[in-house]
């Protein structure tokens, strides 16, 4: 589950500080603390921002085996009390690549800095090196239907396992949730942090749901935006995923359906299957490459994770429709594509139930299903089948006490990414959570919606 995606269709909040912790001399770089604050070199408002670099254990239970480095990005450090700990999901994501300012209100900025961390295996963290290249791609890429598309996707994922394996085994198999919530709780260790304040999106929300039952001692306050489901099996939650797939799909194509300023109106669906049949024959292309359907689908779920991005979808089946140009709207890499991928893969299957792929194949020959939910609960399937299997373990069932603090979700119903089910069944296992809704798309809530109430409460929720 990703949030702000780039290439691939992709919070805790910690203690109060403060303001002279958080001061140019701050007790940061203080001779007894592990940690070196220094302006940020990947950044272009670099006065804005502090960075450092963490070593942790590779592996807590056999220190022997060396460290890796944990990236901090520390955001809007000199003008705030309170720092806040960001988690923008992925799992991948690194918080070093993100302009932080636009992603919190300034009326928040007045209290809080903005602390995040780089993922270990991502970013400017020790990063997962499976030394992955186009050619593993382009051996399955060219057949798109099933059966054989699913075929050929177990043996891609077969072969970046094989790679992982071979180059960096000893990062890939120890990138799972376990691991980051280790490391989290040793960062608000090493900083001193106390109780944190935790603001989680998408995939971060799973993380803090399982930080908030290990350690409820330690969180202050909560805030989960676009809520993954903790507390099922992978083929129960891909299927899910799969139904909310296609669900904000049509709630974007009933918007389309009735504005006539609409490219594709008034038959979105119909214009939909016809430019996804000129894309799986080959009559359109980009980055002189076949537009294979994957890429095609790929893309439309980049733009329907974010309500603003609809008219994008629109415009991508129009230029299909007229066989134009479409470059400008394929601009990722796959060789990008695939290394996240791999590292994507190693900490889902790291986390997940045993999937019982036949029974997912029989989910997936149900007539309901079309090609954008065929497609989705596939790709975000197959990580774990084949042989992924090494690397699978049973999740942690989670149960939360009375202890927990007040917390706030935020869903919104056609969510593609986490479906709104998932949250009212959180809300439902957690004590004391407010949930609050929004009725439209898109992927998160907090500054990412037309209806600012909701921002309001998040402000008020943490400021109070």
């Amino acid at each position: 589950m990703l949030k702000h995606t780039t290439s691939l269709a992709s919070g805790l909040l910690l203690s109060c500080f403060t303001l002279t912790s958080l001061s140019a001399s701050n007790s940061f770089n203080s001779s007894d603390s592990p940690i070196h604050w220094q302006a940020c070199s990947n950044h272009q408002n670099s006065k804005d921002y502090l960075c450092a670099t963490l070593k942790l254990p590779l592996e807590y239970n056999q220190p022997e085996l060396g460290n890796i480095d944990i990236y901090l990005t520390l955001y809007n450090p000199y003008h705030a009390q309170k720092v806040l700990l960001y988690n923008p999901g992925g799992p991948w994501l690194p918080v070093s690549e993100l302009d932080l300012q636009p992603l919190f209100s300034q009326r928040l900025l007045k209290d809080y800095a903005i602390l995040g961390f780089d993922p270990r295996g991502f970013g400017q963290s020790t990063r997962l090196n499976c030394h992955i290249n186009e050619r593993i791609y382009d051996q399955f890429a060219k057949v798109e239907a099933l059966p054989q598309a699913i075929t050929g996707l177990i043996e891609l994922r077969n072969q970046i396992y094989l790679s992982c394996q071979k180059h960096d085994n000893k990062l890939f198999t120890r990138m799972g949730t376990e691991y980051t919530l280790q490391d989290l709780e040793k960062i608000r260790q090493q900083l001193n942090l106390g109780k944190i304040n935790f603001l989680a999106q998408s995939y971060g929300t799973y993380l803090a749901e399982y930080y908030l039952a290990k350690y409820p001692q330690h969180v202050n306050k909560l805030v989960l935006d676009g809520v993954m489901g903790a507390d099922r099996n992978l083929y129960e939650a891909n299927k899910t995923l799969a139904i909310a797939d296609k669900e904000s799909f049509d709630y974007a194509f009933d918007l389309c359906a009735k504005d006539t300023h609409c490219p594709i109106y008034p038959n979105p669906w119909i214009r939909f299957y016809q430019a996804l049949t000129r894309v799986k024959y080959g009559e359109v292309y980009a980055h002189k490459h076949q537009v294979l359907e994957s890429d095609f689908l790929y893309r439309l779920m980049d733009f329907v994770n974010n309500e603003k991005d609809y008219d994008k979808i629109y415009l991508l089946i129009d230029k299909i429709m007229q066989k134009q140009n479409i470059d400008d709207l394929f601009d990722f890499s796959r060789n990008d594509q695939l290394a996240i991928q791999a590292a994507y893969s190693a900490v889902i299957c790291q986390d997940s139930y045993h999937l019982n792929f036949n029974s997912f194949l029989v989910f997936l020959n149900q007539p309901t299903f079309d090609a954008i939910t065929k497609h989705m609960a596939i790709d975000f399937s197959l990580p774990c089948t084949g042989l992924w299997q090494n690397l699978m373990k049973a999740s942690t069932k989670l149960s939360f006490t009375d202890d927990t603090p007040q917390i706030l979700m935020l869903a919104n119903h056609y969510d593609p990414q986490t479906p709104y089910v998932d949250a009212k069944a959180m809300h439902e296992l957690i004590p004391h959570s407010t949930l609050v809704s929004y009725h439209g798309g898109g992927h998160c809530s907090y500054r990412l919606t037309q209806d600012k109430s909701i921002d309001q409460n998040v402000d008020d929720y943490l400021l109070k």
